[in-house]
């Protein structure tokens, strides 16, 4: 009797076991760790019938021989055995047209549905009007330059004497604040300006830079203020030393509008009117980000990935056509998912990964990670095909002609390869270059 209670005992364990589902997983690193089955209560799945009698290939890359004189990195599975060669194409030897169709379009743009990466304003015009009015845009205490503008550049606390009743105003942040709106586009760190809390130094480097100062001629040409525009810098003498800087918001023919900070120890917004300018005043040009979700991609790939503009914009096109940038996408009948649509055992490995490395699967920042660790391992050789691609927009074409058929592979390979080489000539590529470069 007591041989059967421990047999039935054994027996729930198991089943309990098999419901927790329970597994491990080795990654190409050699990460390895013990994940609850992925999917189970986030998203549904599709039944077990529909995912049976639905598949769709998916890439297999093996590395080549080390050792063989080949010039190709490995090779692609178009469904054959790869353990006897046979049904693996070297990845140098799969087709491509030579040329890409001019005048290519779709009924979509890139632009459109990339916003789903980020909800960042696309300038520092939008950023500057963020910070007016809330309430971390005020000194604290007032009069005491310690603000979060000067907490960022200085990486502390801003504590300025006090003495006969009031502070001694030390760290004026009125550039601070410029940099800092900056730097919430990433201009900082993409070298298109400076950090500083010196206006001075501020305008020579933006100019070192190449960015355009507007001349008098600019401005007096009949038409006003127009040629300013937003997101300009306005550059006003100080009452002692250097500038004041702000940023400018909207334009008319007889007033400006800018955004400055520590103004009476707050942001604020003030009026220069076309009758009280003078040649003193200068304005800077600051190209805006057209698209700033295109932009955060496109950074990510080229920094991350070290790949240029038109490899980039490979992988871009092809994310169009997977899901329009939305990381919640589920496509081929409930079996694929997010930004690349991963099938299958790629989304387990998605999920996985996440979970691993602390991100969260279902949005884009996650995904991209993932992205990135599947290219430097087990897609490697499609990584090592991209950065051989020339910053062209026939590189782009080429790009994102291997991607779609080294890593996504959707049903229809070659057909619809073309057609997102095509895509990335005729639009991506150009879009990508407006907003990056």
């Amino acid at each position: 009797m007591t041989k059967i209670k421990n047999e039935l005992l054994l027996t729930i364990v198991l089943m309990m076991l098999c419901l927790t589902c329970v597994s491990t997983r080795t990654f190409a690193d050699g990460t390895v760790f013990l994940a609850e089955e992925p999917h189970a209560d986030l998203i549904m799945r599709a039944g077990d019938d529909i995912r049976e009698s639905y598949s769709v290939q998916r890439p297999n890359i093996v590395y080549a021989d080390p050792n063989a004189e080949s010039e190709s990195y490995g090779y692609y599975n178009d469904g054959g055995d790869l353990s006897d060669g046979k049904g693996a194409t070297a990845i140098h030897d799969i087709p491509i047209p030579n040329e890409p169709v001019t005048g290519y379009t779709l009924g979509f743009e890139v632009g459109e549905s990339i916003r789903s990466i980020t909800d960042m304003p696309s300038n520092l015009a939008g950023i500057a009007r963020r910070e007016l009015y809330s309430e971390d845009s005020i000194e604290s205490p007032f009069g005491s330059d310690n603000v979060k503008y000067n907490q960022w550049f200085y990486g502390r606390r801003i504590d300025n004497p006090y003495n006969n009743g009031a502070y001694e105003e030390q760290y004026n942040w009125n550039t601070v604040f410029i940099c800092w709106c900056a730097e919430q586009l990433n201009y900082i760190g993409f070298n298109r300006m400076v950090k500083t809390a010196d206006s001075g130094e501020l305008y020579q480097e933006l100019l070192e830079r190449g960015h355009r100062l507007l001349s008098n001629n600019d401005l007096f040409c009949g038409n006003g203020f127009l040629e300013v525009q937003e997101s300009d810098l306005i550059f006003i003498p100080g009452p002692e030393f250097g500038y004041d800087v702000g940023i400018v918001t909207s334009v008319s023919d007889s007033e400006i509008q800018y955004i400055m900070g520590d103004v009476d120890g707050q942001v604020q917004q003030l009026t220069l009117y076309y009758d009280d300018y003078s040649d003193t005043i200068s304005f800077i040009r600051i190209p805006a980000i057209q698209d700033y979700g295109l932009f955060v991609l496109t950074m990510f790939l080229c920094e991350e990935l070290d790949l240029n503009t038109a490899a980039a914009s490979g992988i871009i096109a092809n994310m169009q056509y997977e899901s329009t940038f939305e990381p919640l996408t589920v496509g081929d009948m409930g079996t694929s998912f997010g930004l690349c649509q991963w099938h299958d055992e790629r989304w387990d490995d998605l999920v996985e990964f996440c979970e691993a490395m602390g991100y969260d699967w279902v949005t884009s920042e996650g995904q991209l990670w993932f992205l990135k660790y599947e290219l430097e391992n087990t897609y490697f050789p499609v990584l090592e095909r991209l950065r051989m691609c020339e910053d062209s927009a026939y590189g782009a074409y080429e790009a994102a002609y291997y991607f779609c058929y080294m890593y996504e592979n959707p049903v229809g390979t070659e057909e619809k390869s073309v057609d997102r080489g095509n895509f990335a000539y005729n639009s991506v590529y150009q879009k990508v270059l407006n907003n990056y470069c």
